[in-house]
């Protein structure tokens, strides 16, 4: 299997991502870095088949601060490809501790490599 790991946002509160070509995978998997403290916060991977679409993305997964272990803790979950291209989203502010942060990671994978 091909495996290819993306540090989409690091230490942020809110934002999005660029956008990624996930074209050549057909898993794709999000994994989320909550810092300590943090006690609320949603980041989402969204797909879309163009690279430029100014709608709403589809959300491909979700990953919740408030079900996730106490932090620091790392959440993950991974999906077969629903798009072309991805991002990642903070659609819920990271929020809680002294310094809440979340540090997310797309990971993609093609499993007939």
């Amino acid at each position: 299997a091909e495996t290819r790991q993306i540090r989409a946002l690091n230490a942020v509160t809110t934002g999005t991502s660029e956008v990624y070509s996930i074209a050549q995978y057909d898993r794709v998997g999000l994994q989320v870095k909550w810092a300590s403290g943090v006690t609320a916060g949603v980041v989402v991977l969204e797909t879309s088949p163009t690279n430029d679409e100014a709608g709403t993305w589809t959300t491909a997964i979700s990953l919740d601060a408030t079900a996730a272990p106490t932090p620091p803790s790392v959440t993950s979950e991974a999906v077969g490809i629903a798009g072309v291209f991805a991002r990642v989203r903070v659609s819920t502010t990271v929020s809680g501790g002294g310094a809440p942060a979340a540090t997310a990671y797309i990971t993609m994978q093609n499993t007939s490599r």
